[in-house]
């Protein structure tokens, strides 16, 4: 009885620990991670619709303009034309330089909420009618926003401002010969909620069916499926790889070797043209 005993203690000490690993296997992400995912969205600091309005990303350019011009004519506000004379980069920090404030965090926001915001700041510092003292922001050179393009074609990214809607995008792909166009897929990536659509581009060409013609958004994915037989070609090409490296090597090996023979050979004469046969 006893030994029974200690035998079921002994497999519960070792139950206990696989146990506990598989439940933190299972586990959902902490709080603290899903907010974190949540604000970092697809693993970019800013996020955002550049078809609706322009937001700051690191390395765009800035440039900030008074809506009464008569305020740089005034001694007081000398300051303020310091912002004025040129534009300037956000930072990597994802920052720009005001005066009197400082290093000003303005990544994400967009082109009014940049300019509610420096007004905001600068107004703290002058004693003026709000509705006198008022400054915009544009964002005149942005940093290249892309796709994703993955499937039968390989993997690559497209700038996002030659192309609006998926037929944009689908014209300007390149050979489409082992793609499956009636089943392409847009992934639009979130952390908790991605947005996935089929698109049939076949429907679109021969019936003007433009229901799914999405237009494109930064960071969104296309993933481009291959036909029955580009998946059947892949898969030759995949089972036929470690032939064609063991066929080129025998040829390199051939070569050297030939090579090898011409150099130490008194069969052959060497000329400018090349080694000669006596």
């Amino acid at each position: 009885m006893v030994q029974h005993s200690k035998g079921r203690r002994l497999l519960l000490s070792l139950l206990i620990p696989l146990f506990g690993l598989l439940a933190a296997c299972g586990t959902v992400p902490s709080k603290e991670v899903q907010e974190l995912l949540v604000q970092q969205g697809f693993g970019r600091r800013a996020e955002g619709d550049a078809h609706v309005e322009n937001y700051a990303m690191v390395g765009s350019m800035v440039q900030f303009i008074p809506t009464n011009m008569d305020l740089l004519t005034k001694p007081a506000y000398a300051e303020i034309g310091l912002i004025l004379s040129a534009a300037q980069p956000v930072g990597i920090d994802g920052t720009v330089y005001l005066p009197l404030v400082g290093p000003t965090l303005i990544i994400g926001l967009t082109e009014s909420q940049i300019g509610a915001l420096v007004t905001e700041k600068l107004q703290a510092y002058y004693s003026t009618d709000p509705d006198t003292f008022r400054i915009d922001a544009r964002i005149i050179n942005q940093p290249a926003q892309a796709v994703f393009i993955f499937g039968a074609m390989g993997r690559f990214k497209l700038p996002l401002v030659q192309y609006e809607t998926m037929l944009d995008l689908y014209v300007a792909l390149p050979d489409l010969g082992l793609a499956n166009i009636g089943k392409f897929r847009l992934i639009r990536p979130d952390p908790q909620n991605p947005l996935i659509v089929s698109i049939n581009i076949r429907d679109m060409i021969l019936y003007g069916n433009t229901t799914y013609n999405l237009r494109l958004r930064e960071n969104d994915i296309i993933y481009v499926p291959a036909t029955l037989l580009g998946q059947i070609s892949l898969f030759l090409k995949r089972l036929l790889q470690p032939i064609s490296v063991v066929v080129d090597s025998l040829f390199r090996f051939n070569s050297l070797r030939w090579n090898w023979q011409s150099l130490t050979s008194n069969d052959f004469l060497f000329s400018p043209f090349g080694p000669t046969l006596f």
